[in-house]
């Protein structure tokens, strides 16, 4: 289980896993989460044809920065391309999606810098502690703190 605190009124919300917070934190920030800092946190997997259109645009257009090669990359084996911004869309970070990326593990430590960056108390629980204060995943999805 995962549990964090987005502010002391709300108190500490129980999800069962980092890809629930990942889903959590989406739908938070799409609903303008923090207001001046919602936005510049996203995690988005662009496809091949995405990654044609940016790469054509980053191309033509002589102020933006020099093409990453990552989306390079991506451009050329026509493949997907993951996009992070952590709280600046000015410098996103591109990784082009092969079969050897974990995705689990990049969606994990992006939860964990936006929880560090909007100061978040976040800690994982093991089993055994949710078991001994007698919280079980059935009552925490009918709490209704699980992302559908």
């Amino acid at each position: 289980m995962i549990e964090f605190y987005i502010t002391p009124e709300t108190g500490a919300v129980l999800l069962k896993d980092y890809n629930a917070l990942f889903d959590f934190i989406c739908d938070f920030e799409s609903s303008n989460g923090f207001g001046s800092k919602a936005g510049t946190w996203s995690f988005a997997v662009h496809s091949p044809l995405r990654v044609f259109s940016l790469y054509n645009d980053r191309k033509t257009d002589s102020s933006a920065s020099p093409i990453d090669a990552n989306l390079q990359e991506a451009y050329d084996e026509q493949l997907s391309l993951l996009e992070i911004c952590a709280g600046d869309y000015a410098t996103p970070q591109y990784i082009a999606v092969t079969p050897n990326i974990n995705m689990d593990g990049l969606k994990k430590k992006w939860c964990q810098d936006y929880c560090a960056f909007n100061k978040i108390d976040i800690r994982e629980t093991v089993e055994e502690e949710t078991d001994a204060f007698g919280i079980s995943e059935e009552s925490v999805a009918e709490m209704g703190v699980l992302p559908c």
